[in-house]
């Protein structure tokens, strides 16, 4: 069996070029990385202190719980990842970059929150069963962030634009998903020990990347003339 052919869209030249894009405007990227994964810390320990429950609760309902909890983390996550997103696609279109427009997604709040919530689900339950769906979901989904950015779409149309558009190539997505994956998930490994200060630290310097190659990685599919595109 050949290996797929390399992809005009997924490739290492992403991550390059995202970097350079952080260095133009670091200390910006770097104060919204810290006000998203901030927020994005106490929201974590909220949640962390209403999961908790009595020893004497059922394995199930812990499970569940735990489940839930993780949906929610990484549906937050990924509404601030958003945000960054947005800020990403104003400096590719040469627009100043400003902090207010992280809670300003072109799809509004509530779609944002809830297609976050519903694409974090989706992951979850793919983990939860054999992981490979999940890694799967996780690469399809690659551009939804820019999508609720840049779009005012439904929360399935938003969906299935990012799985329409990245299936072509499955196998490329799904493993740059996990590259990207471990960049912007990185914290929630290391948020119950005493190094998470440190961790958070780094991760708040790298984050920023995941953004700026998801909004390449868009614009590369979508040229700027594309903005009132929609799903047929």
């Amino acid at each position: 069996m050949s290996p797929p052919p390399p992809s005009a869209h997924l490739h290492k030249g992403l991550i390059i070029n995202a970097w350079a894009l952080y260095r133009k405007h670091l200390w910006l990227w770097l104060t919204a990385s810290a006000i998203c994964c901030g927020l994005q810390v106490g929201i974590w320990f909220l949640l962390l202190r209403f999961v908790k429950s009595p020893e004497h609760e059922s394995p199930l309902k812990l499970y569940l719980l735990m489940i839930l909890f993780w949906v929610l983390v990484a549906g937050v996550s990924r509404f601030f990842q958003t945000g960054l997103t947005r800020l990403a696609l104003d400096q590719l279109s040469g627009e100043p970059v400003r902090l207010k427009r992280l809670l300003a997604p072109a799809a509004g709040f509530w779609i944002t929150l809830a297609t976050s919530v519903v694409a974090a689900l989706g992951v979850q339950l793919g983990f939860t069963m054999y992981t490979i769906p999940g890694l799967i979901l996780e690469g399809m989904f690659l551009l939804v962030c820019p999508i609720l950015a840049d779009r005012k779409l439904s929360v399935t149309e938003t969906i299935r634009l990012s799985i329409q558009t990245l299936q072509p190539e499955l196998l490329q997505a799904t493993l740059f998903g996990m590259c990207l994956s471990l960049l912007s998930g990185a914290a929630g490994a290391v948020m119950g020990t005493i190094a998470w200060p440190l961790a958070l630290a780094g991760v708040i310097f790298f984050y920023p990347l995941v953004p700026q190659v998801q909004a390449l990685l868009y614009r590369s599919y979508f040229a700027y003339s594309s903005f009132e595109y929609r799903v047929q």
